[in-house]
């Protein structure tokens, strides 16, 4: 967050602080021309201590895809219950909506977060084909080996199991018009998030492409344990 002039006061609350009571929290004045760098998940609150703009940019990288993907899921899920409670459909049959109540809802959560899950479905696969193309084009010593800190072949490793955990995660949390329901393993049954991951597909791409994407997802999946099976 770049401050373009004005004051803002942050407040960086503990880890244990689930209240927001302050205690043990980080206080920070923001001043003009300052930048401000929040961390992934940390709790804070932000208080204008005079008239301000700011410029704020959220990004992500590969290893906090899956903190990205939870968040969707809780977003999709207050606008599951909103619409519910607006009488607009039924949150416990999603592959029974239209297209168009399907591409509400991809409108509602880009609108929410900025990104909807057929555009994070496609960050997924990219991400998926850079480490792969990563992992299988080290770059080779002179001796023919490969250096692994020199070429941070070790990261792409990394970043690659993280993205097929993502991608099952992705699946196991979809539901469709030809498949039995199957949902995230939530122990609480009322935080169950059952996306009809077809339907909002085939209401942005269309239903060819939506039915690709979803062919290559497991594809890539099946892929990437494969993959992880064999190296070990």
């Amino acid at each position: 967050s770049y401050n373009v002039f004005g004051t803002k006061r942050w407040t960086f609350y503990h880890t244990h602080d689930l209240d927001g009571s302050g205690e043990g929290a980080i206080v920070v004045d923001q001043k003009q021309g300052e930048m401000m760098y929040v961390p992934s998940g940390w709790r804070h609150s932000v208080v204008n201590m005079e008239e301000a703009i700011s410029i704020n940019h959220n990004w992500m990288m590969v290893g906090s895809l899956d903190f990205v993907f939870e968040c969707l899921l809780d977003e999709i899920k207050a606008i599951e219950d909103e619409m519910d409670a607006w009488g607009m459909t039924g949150v416990e049959s999603p592959g029974s909506d239209s297209n168009q109540l399907s591409r509400v809802r991809e409108d509602m959560l880009r609108g929410c977060v900025g990104m909807d899950i057929s555009m994070f479905c496609m960050l997924v696969i990219r991400c998926f084909t850079d480490c792969l193309i990563g992992i299988l084009d080290p770059v080779k010593g002179a001796d023919g080996s490969i250096d692994c800190c020199q070429n941070n072949n070790w990261e792409w490793w990394f970043d690659f199991t993280r993205i097929v955990k993502i991608l099952g995660k992705m699946l196991d949390t979809a539901i469709y018009d030809e498949r039995d329901s199957i949902v995230n393993d939530s122990e609480n049954e009322d935080d169950k998030v059952i996306i009809d991951m077809q339907g909002r597909l085939h209401s942005t791409l269309g239903q060819i492409y939506a039915e690709q994407t979803i062919d290559l997802m497991y594809s890539l999946h099946d892929i990437g344990c494969r993959t992880m099976c064999d190296d070990r």
